[in-house]
């Protein structure tokens, strides 16, 4: 005997919904008249303009060749001359955008960004005049990193840097060359070792660097007691106890004064 089969209802079979067709939508729904989207779209930087005409067709279409040609004259400064009759205003405005954006703070400056040069990681980076003055984008000698933040040469050791040349000795045919440091490593660098220093009774500080930092004079730091360590290429360098520099600076600017 055959199994017993469920019999089929109607509500089991699976139906098309039935289509219901929209009346006709008017292609451009953002008709505010000939000149008044025109007069609303210049109250917006360049780039939000475009931004805004990709949010729909309707604003697409709305935001014809007219109104990318008014913004280009007024706010971008192209010449009215270089708009031929065939020229793509829209694609013309992006292309200015993406030439004349800041890579670090990404703001469009129509006066245009400038490219770093300097063959560091940031090499080829388009900055603004504000962005190229930041510390990270900007480099600072061995020299003037000692004499500004009073840290030693073997505490930037570890800090990556690069040469370049600094001069040349005719008479020895000697090239000079200094070392550069990227100026936000070296301000990381001194937060670090100011914020784990010992006492300055526990610290030693470097000839030159007391020099510089203190203003004292080579006859001056002779009459403390120092230590020689190497310091390369057959060269002895002489520490100082900091605390005792400090103290001999400040005797030295109470007779002064």
């Amino acid at each position: 005997m055959p199994p017993r089969t469920r019999s089929k209802r109607s509500s089991d079979a699976i139906t098309t919904p039935t289509k219901r067709l929209c009346s006709d939508v008017p292609s451009n729904t953002f008709n505010f008249g000939p000149d008044v989207f025109a007069k609303l779209v210049h109250f917006l930087q360049p780039s939000d303009a475009l931004s805004l005409s990709s949010v729909s067709k309707g604003l697409y279409a709305a935001m014809d060749n007219r109104i990318w040609r008014s913004l280009l004259v007024t706010q971008c400064h192209v010449k009215p001359e270089k708009l031929k009759p065939k020229t793509n205003a829209r694609g013309m405005l992006a292309t200015l955008l993406i030439k004349n954006r800041c890579e670090h703070c990404r703001n469009v400056y129509m006066t245009g960004c400038k490219t770093l040069r300097v063959h560091t990681e940031h090499y080829g980076k388009k900055l603004c005049k504000a962005c190229t003055s930041l510390p990270l984008y900007r480099e600072i000698s061995q020299r003037d990193a000692i004499a500004q933040y009073g840290i030693e040469g073997w505490q930037l050791a570890p800090l990556p840097s690069r040469l370049i040349s600094s001069g040349f000795n005719f008479e020895y045919e000697i090239a000079y060359q200094k070392k550069m440091y990227n100026l936000q490593a070296v301000l990381d660098l001194v937060q670090k070792v100011q914020s784990s220093a010992p006492e300055p009774k526990d610290q030693e500080i470097a000839h030159t660097a007391a020099r510089q930092k203190f203003k004292l004079q080579h006859y001056q730091l002779h009459t403390l007691p120092h230590r020689l360590v190497a310091a390369g290429n057959g060269y002895n360098r002489k520490l100082y106890n900091l605390q005792e520099v400090m103290d001999l600076a400040a005797a030295v600017g109470s007779v002064q004064n």
